[in-house]
């Protein structure tokens, strides 16, 4: 008690000795506050000004005695340096407007009352909300937080991501002219006016991760019709599409060669949440890369755009090295303050200031713990991550792979932590309306109408897109199911996202894949509108290439095969399918033909032959190498003895798929003519991919990544026993066709 009243003393004595100094004077009279050890712990409902909220506890933080002396007048100049080309007058206000109304208005009096400032409590998953906390910040407050620390405040025992950056993010550049662009829209802001707090921003986190078997027993009682699908057509040339609506036009308009369009980035459809791809928490490397300027993905783009996201998610952490709040986590309440930031980032810079209202037009009423504020409804933002992130070694081989949908591991169907259930366990886990708090439920309901989203699971996490989209589909259908009301899932197709461009194009059929890998590449986009390591480039080139595996069936052919089926026999038949080839039935492929996807079409039945690409291969003795060729077309099939691709040639219509006996599950060499197993390296322990020797021709074979195989000959099938997901060593079988 002694030393915080000889602090309070002293703090007292420098109070009077800058207000005799002006021009050494800090921003306002510093708050000495309680010692290291002594800031107190309030209750859930702390009034603080009448309007921080949070369904935590509450623990007061102090500013620090020694911030960096900033007269009046250098307030203006740093507002002034943030910016390459000069202070641009945001919101018809001058430096000197800003700078005066900061000095005058906000920072001489503190929004928070007598408790410094006020931050969740206790810690818990790497920041201050934990799983299932929350909080509302008034505008003021935030717009209190980020001058402080914008001008060098930082707070005693509160080491935030938000006082780091703004430590690491200097002179001009993109994050420190959002900033500034931020403390303009509050100066001008008619809500703060004499000294209101304004509306309110809710910053909310998820409940932890159900069980994966809790998710699966939901989905039997739930349709796939339930996640709302519609589609837009961006920029890929999708051409028609007959199984799923369009998002409305206010939604969705195509960019052109030079401006961009309408998207969920850009926003324009009303009540539409916008998804963030996020790494475990928002923001991205920005401390690992050092960035201060737009650049990296879409997670560290739209981190510039909605500075006020920015600010609270950096805020509410104080964890090391990545002091960023963590996914699952919603704001609802911030708004973004440029225009131009579409999908494919080819617009995105120069910064330019949206139409950004400064009054109360955009406003919401809300009721939160009892008490009525308003909040603004324009762009809920939603962050959360697929649960690949570093799930293969990022090699140029294996990017090359990942990035044309053929990374062995891409189409992990077991129960590991990086299976296709957890994609869809993380879509649901995110978007559930019960995932979040009860109280903060009707706000969610009141501003969220539909989900903009685009390649999730398959940006720079490099999954495959096609799993992507069925994920998200999945998961959204669950999803949407908790809601009460529609949430329809607004799905944007890109020939160019601005993460791995190129790889979305595999969702579309034929020609239709061809063209939207023509645009990406017709011009290339420019380099500030994407980011990848050099090792994903083909060529010195950012998109994916290679035509020759677009396949004849696109997602629309998916969602029309899947309609009116439940989430969960949908769910067990891409599993299913993906992991093995059921016997006896004809297969469609799921997105692209030539690639291992498929999906059970009944009343028919198919036989494939096996392709080829990059393995060597013999002919047996007696054989010719003419009759080796004629087995197949060896340009297409197994990449590397990593994925095994597979185009159909016949098909018999009309007739059943025959289920298979135990029995015909079971290798039985000796009903297959002078039979031979020959195994192959083992992808588990091989430092590269094997070269694969075929010793003799073979007939008819089904590969099966992951799995295992099965083997036609004259339209008997066998499929060895294999547990679903095991990786094991991939087999070929010997077998000399001119025998029958």
């Amino acid at each position: 008690m002694a030393f915080v009243l000889w602090r309070a003393g002293l703090a007292a004595i420098l109070g009077a000795w800058v207000t005799a100094a002006e021009d050494e004077t800090s921003l306002e009279g510093d708050e000495s506050g309680p010692g290291p050890e002594d800031e107190p712990v309030y209750p859930a409902q702390v009034e603080a000004g009448g309007a921080y909220v949070s369904n935590k506890e509450a623990k007061a933080f102090y500013w620090r005695l020694q911030m960096r002396p900033v007269r009046e007048g250098e307030m203006q100049a740093m507002l002034g340096a943030s910016f390459e080309n000069g202070w641009p007058n945001p919101f018809g206000k001058s430096a000197e407007d800003v700078a005066s109304w900061l000095w005058n208005d906000l920072l001489a009096s503190n929004p928070f009352g007598n408790y410094g400032v006020l931050v969740p409590w206790p810690e818990e998953d790497d920041d201050q909300l934990g799983h299932g906390g929350w909080v509302a910040y008034s505008r003021r407050q935030v717009c209190y937080i980020t001058a402080k620390s914008f001008f060098g405040g930082t707070l005693w025992n509160y080491d935030s991501g938000l006082f780091r950056l703004m430590e690491m993010c200097q002179g001009a550049c993109d994050f420190r002219a959002s900033f500034a662009t931020l403390l303009a829209a509050c100066s001008a802001d008619e809500t703060l006016a004499d000294g209101k707090q304004g509306p309110m921003i809710l910053t909310a986190k998820a409940n932890a991760a159900p069980e994966v078997s809790d998710v699966r027993a939901l989905a039997e009682n739930v349709i796939l019709e339930s996640s709302g699908l519609r589609i837009c057509d961006y920029d890929a040339g999708a051409g028609d599409i007959s199984n799923a609506e369009t998002v409305p036009e206010s939604g969705c308009v195509p960019r052109t060669a030079s401006n961009p369009g309408v998207d969920f980035m850009t926003g324009g459809l009303e009540g539409q949440v916008t998804q963030d791809i996020s790494a475990s928490w928002f923001g991205g490397y920005l401390f690992d890369a050092k960035a201060c300027g737009l650049g990296g993905g879409q997670d560290e783009r739209l981190s510039v755009y909605f500075p006020e996201v920015t600010v609270l998610a950096y805020f509410l952490s104080r964890s090391m090295p990545y002091p960023q709040v963590r996914q699952p986590v919603w704001f609802l309440g911030a708004r973004n303050f440029f225009k131009n930031l579409d999908g494919t980032a080819r617009f995105d810079s120069p910064l330019v200031l949206s139409d950004l209202p400064v009054d109360d037009r955009d406003l919401e009423t809300i009721t939160l713990e009892g008490a009525s504020y308003q909040i603004d409804r324009s762009r809920p933002v939603v962050v959360f991550m697929s649960e690949s992130q570093g799930f293969f070694k990022e090699t140029k081989h294996n990017l090359a792979l990942a990035r044309t949908n053929r990374l062995l591991g891409q189409r992990d169907m077991s129960t590991g932590k990086f299976a296709f259930e957890k994609q869809v366990r993380a879509w649901y886990r995110s978007m559930a309306l019960d995932s979040y708090d009860e109280a903060i439920r009707p706000i969610f309901k009141k501003l969220s109408r539909s989900l903009g989203a685009g390649p999730w699971l398959a940006g720079l996490w490099w999954g495959d897109s096609q799993l992507g989209f069925l994920a998200a589909w999945l998961g959204q259908a669950l999803a949407a199911h908790t809601w009460g009301q529609p949430l329809p899932l607004d799905y944007y197709l890109y020939a160019d996202f601005t993460e791995n461009p190129g790889n979305m194009c595999y969702l579309l059929p034929g020609e239709a894949c061809e063209k939207c890998l023509e645009t990406c590449q017709n011009p290339d986009p420019p380099a500030s509108a994407y980011w990848m390591p050099d090792e994903a480039y083909f060529n010195g080139r950012p998109c994916v290439p290679d035509k020759s595996i677009c396949g004849r069936e696109g997602f629309d052919d998916v969602v029309g095969a899947f309609l009116g089926r439940s989430v969960a026999e949908a769910w067990r038949e891409i599993e299913y399918k993906v992991a093995t080839v059921m016997p006896g039935h004809c297969l469609k492929s799921c997105l692209v033909t030539d690639n291992t996807l498929y999906f059970h079409e009944p009343q028919c039945e198919m036989r494939f032959p096996l392709q080829f690409n990059t393995i060597q291969t013999k002919a047996a003795p007696g054989v010719s190498e003419e009759r080796v060729a004629a087995l197949g077309n060896f340009s297409r099939g197994i990449s590397n003895g990593h994925t095994c691709l597979m185009r159909h040639r016949q098909s018999l219509a009309d007739r059943r798929p025959r289920q298979p006996s135990p029995e015909s599950r079971k290798v039985n060499t000796e009903s297959l003519p002078e039979v031979s197993w020959k195994p192959a390296a083992d992808f588990g322990k091989a430092p590269r991919p094997p070269r694969l020797v075929v010793a003799v021709a073979v007939v008819e074979v089904f590969v099966v990544a992951d799995v295992g195989m099965i083997i036609a000959t004259d339209g008997q099938f066998v499929l060895p026993v294999l547990e679903p997901g095991l990786r094991l060593r991939l087999l070929l079988l010997n077998h000399d066709s001119s025998r029958g």
